[in-house]
């Protein structure tokens, strides 16, 4: 699939006669280009799908799908995080796409999911006030939302096991015991 669609955006941006009318639209080749990175999506291709989600949602924000395509892009991007040997230029990448997102669509549920993205890599790299606040700022009609706290909930109680592990001169009881 991943290749019958890589030869179907290829030939709609060459076409042999401009005036022929059996070449793809421009619809038609945004389609394929989203039906592309979905696939390589699925199939575990997460740098080559960024590079050709962030390409279609960033060349046509007005496009009925692009927010759609940008969210699919934030899933590679986060799973480019963990597994980049570049994990901090895998980390601006994403930052740069969440703040795109926010730019243009920031009212979106797909808004959120780059919120989440962005709270579950502070998550990750221990940054818990700043995922805390990330998670809260999903909107709560959103479709998202549940999956924010369920994430904002998992902040609290790492932030709550990182605060026990270390020794109990460190130890700020009441500011675990809230986070617990």
């Amino acid at each position: 699939a991943v290749s019958a669609l890589k030869r179907a955006v290829e030939l709609g941006k060459n076409p042999k006669d401009p005036k022929d009318p059996k070449n793809p639209k421009e619809d038609e080749v945004l389609d394929a280009r989203f039906l592309l990175a979905r696939t390589l999506l699925q199939a575990g291709h997460v740098a080559e799908t960024l590079d050709v989600a962030e390409a279609l949602a960033r060349e046509k924000p007005d496009w009925k799908f692009s927010p759609t395509v940008a969210s699919i892009g934030v899933s590679a991007a986060l799973s480019l995080c963990a597994t980049s040997q570049d994990k901090p230029a895998a980390q601006v990448r994403l930052k740069k796409l969440v703040d795109f997102i926010l730019e243009k669509w920031p009212k979106l549920a797909e808004a959120d999911d780059a919120r989440i993205a962005q709270g579950r890599l502070e998550l990750e790299l221990k940054q818990f006030d700043s995922a805390l606040k990330t998670f809260e700022t999903v909107n709560p009609a959103s479709p998202r939302y549940p999956v924010a706290m369920h994430y904002a909930g998992q902040t609290h109680w790492r932030f709550y096991v990182e605060g026990k592990r270390k020794p109990d001169a460190g130890r700020q009881e009441k500011m675990l015991a809230d986070h617990r």
